[in-house]
């Protein structure tokens, strides 16, 4: 990108019925989980209970199976997407960069997926494999973002630039703050200690919980309040902007809303005792959260200012009708 080259519409398509595929094999992982289908196809890896397709069939076979058939469609979604993406694009830094991050973490996804079939899901293996695939879809999202949007030049003075450097940084904290989270949230589900906190907002009628389980509950529940203060901080700043750059104010309260909607998808987790829709929305929103987050920071990155500036320029340039 950055060069003014039109991108097909075939690409544009692909790319994000490939975000769409990924988003939908993260929430199957999850629905392996909840419902304890992990090891619905045993301990074997690519085959299922010894065969390609099973004679047999119950709930946890059938989910687990087609989590199975849903990764080998995004992965042939994704690589089709990067190949495309990359030799039609070839002098467009950002697409190689996002291409490579979601092909790297897409496989790393897999890879542990498969030793957590085969070591009988391990907890931190479970964590680190959500890990990647949250990852790898925001790299495949950004690389859609990439192709859909239309450059647009965004002239500033140094003041701006400083401002504009203050919110990237604040932006950055929070994502990475949220990435925490993320794992950490993940990674308390995993160990079964998602409903230890009984109630909500109190954990088992108790600002603080005393059990070990109901704490570790607990901790997940403080780090939503901190995340959601510090995205607050973050949309004050980019509140500045909404006359200058109007985008950075509509995604920054963008963020705002789906940190919202989490907190209240979280107490529906808790009050219906983890049922799946619910389990299911809370981590449906908490993927678009950090899509989001890091959605921001591409728009404030000096290398989008840069990209931008480059589009405009090519596109100005170009003799009418070219």
């Amino acid at each position: 990108m950055g060069t003014g080259k039109t991108v097909h519409p075939g690409l544009k398509r692909l790319a994000w019925s490939a975000v769409g595929a990924i988003f939908v094999v993260n929430l199957m992982g999850f629905l392996d989980t909840i419902t304890d289908s992990a090891l619905g196809c045993g301990q074997n890896w690519p085959l299922c209970s010894g065969q390609v397709i099973p004679a047999q069939w119950n709930l946890g076979r059938a989910v687990e199976f087609g989590h199975r058939g849903m990764v080998t469609l995004a992965v042939v979604l994704a690589v089709s997407t990067a190949v495309w993406a990359l030799r039609s694009q070839r002098a467009g830094r950002q697409v190689t960069v996002f291409a490579t991050v979601g092909l790297v973490f897409m496989g790393a996804q897999a890879g542990l997926g498969a030793l957590a079939v085969v070591f009988v899901n391990p907890r931190w293996i479970l964590a680190f494999h959500f890990g990647c695939s949250l990852l790898a879809l925001v790299g495949f999202f950004l690389l859609a973002v990439t192709l859909q949007q239309p450059s647009v030049a965004f002239e500033s003075d140094e003041g701006q630039r400083r401002q504009l450097r203050r919110l990237r940084q604040r932006v950055g904290i929070l994502l990475g703050f949220t990435f925490i989270v993320v794992y950490y949230s993940a990674y308390v589900a995993f160990l079964g200690d998602g409903l230890a906190c009984r109630g909500w907002p109190l954990c088992q009628s108790r600002w603080i919980p005393q059990s070990g389980a109901g704490a570790v509950d607990f901790v997940h529940r403080l780090a939503a309040v901190v995340l959601t203060v510090m995205i607050g901080s973050v949309w004050i700043e980019a509140r500045k902007w909404r006359v200058h750059r109007l985008d950075l104010y509509r995604s920054a309260s963008g963020i705002l809303v789906l940190v919202l909607i989490q907190s209240l998808t979280g107490a529906y987790v808790a009050l219906s005792h983890a049922s799946v829709p619910s389990f299911m929305t809370h981590v449906a929103c908490m993927m678009g959260l950090f899509s989001a987050e890091c959605y921001l920071l591409w728009q404030i990155s000096p290398e989008r200012a840069r990209y931008d500036r480059a589009g405009y320029e090519s596109s100005v340039n170009r003799p009418i009708g070219g």
